[in-house]
């Protein structure tokens, strides 16, 4: 078990805080003070609550990622005898200094010669009720708690909260944490669907207005002699990408095909501006491209018609320009706006789930703490 590392000035801001305009303070009465006693009881933290099949085995998932499993007929009345129907299920975790201080639950733990405050790696409470009573868990039938946390750590026990007769609280185990696989696999997802989101810029190019035209007549040259004069040399522009003027087609391979470098949408990975001789075929003398070990990127060497001046730098493949200009540039500015907002959405969700879990079964109904 870990001391705590709440800091009592914190909590004493939060009472300040949370005192203003709060519930009057009631008068002192004769009773013993409950055992759990939110001190500012409209800021005790909410639940969340889930409607079950009593009778059927149903998984409850929680907005972090985490779960509660439930086994048919695990739900027993006052009596001890399994319920049917529709039951309400309460569920809420604490997982920071503040939330648990408002909720009034007893944080400090003796046991033999252990004795201090929790230090927690995540806590949860857990009821069931049908039609305004409570139930208990049938302990030959368990749930399973994925609790969300935000502590990595393995040196973490498993305790229930036993309020019968104030015991408090009692070991149940120790606790280790498991990888969010599925975030894991989500955020993969993301990452690959933003490679294949293309945002058309001027780090984007193409070698010359000859592969415009062969892209976009697919290399009929009787296409080109007829109506190759109503394409305009701003074409490449009007997508949003740069076009230089360099001869030549020199050929390469990427995955398994080979490609004409004028027919390819490029990307300039480098960020060197390409120099004006480039841009008049006159003053280019020609181009390679040498593989750099990376799927699809190549380092383009450019000399001058002199042979005196060599310009280098990466690129990288993007798509054939006959894939580009098989849609119109709106086509493109709207797809990757729309795409960009799709990854925006996900990327929020998995704001809300957690980099890892803690599961253990729970055989009764209560408050459990992972410290």
């Amino acid at each position: 078990m870990k001391k705590s590392k709440i800091s009592a000035l914190a909590l004493l801001s939060a009472l300040a805080f949370a005192a203003c305009g709060s519930d009057p303070i009631p008068p002192q009465v004769t009773a013993e003070a409950a055992y759990i006693a939110p001190p500012i009881p409209r800021l005790d933290p909410a639940f969340q609550s889930f409607q079950v099949d009593a009778e059927k085995p149903e998984i409850i998932k929680i907005s972090n990622g985490g779960s509660l499993k439930f086994q048919p007929n695990a739900l027993l009345d006052a009596e001890g005898k399994p319920v049917k129907g529709k039951v309400n299920i309460k569920y809420r975790e604490f997982h920071n200094a503040v939330d648990i201080m408002l909720s009034g639950i007893p944080m400090f733990y003796s046991e033999g010669s252990q004795k201090g405050h929790f230090q927690t790696a995540g806590m949860f409470e857990l009821r069931a009720e049908l039609d305004g009573k409570p139930l208990k868990l049938d302990p030959k039938k368990p749930t399973l708690v994925r609790m969300a946390s935000y502590e990595m750590g393995d040196d973490y026990d498993f305790f229930s909260l036993v309020e019968e007769n104030r015991a408090g609280w009692k070991k149940l185990g120790h606790s280790k944490p498991e990888i969010n696989v599925e975030k894991k696999k989500k955020i993969d997802k993301i990452k690959s669907k933003l490679k294949n989101i293309t945002q058309l810029d001027k780090n984007h190019f193409v070698f010359s207005f000859d592969g415009v035209l062969d892209a976009t007549f697919d290399n009929n040259y009787s296409d080109i002699s007829e109506k190759g004069a109503s394409v305009s040399k701003s074409k490449a522009q009007k997508y949003g990408i740069d076009q230089l003027d360099m001869p030549g087609h020199t050929r390469f391979d990427h995955k398994g095909a080979r490609y004409a470098s004028s027919l390819v949408l490029w990307k300039n990975l480098g960020g060197k501006k390409f120099p004006d001789w480039m841009r008049d075929q006159k003053k280019v003398y020609g181009h390679d491209l040498v593989p750099t070990g990376k799927s699809g990127v190549f380092q383009l060497i450019a000399t001058n018609i002199d042979k005196t001046t060599t310009f280098k730098t990466e690129i990288e493949f993007v798509m054939p320009l006959k894939s580009l200009f098989a849609y119109s540039p709106e086509h493109w500015a709207n797809n990757y706006a729309t795409a960009m907002k799709e990854v925006e959405s996900e990327m929020e969700r998995m704001k809300r789930e957690v980099d890892a879990f803690r599961s253990f079964e729970v055989a009764g109904m209560g408050i459990f703490n992972y410290d």
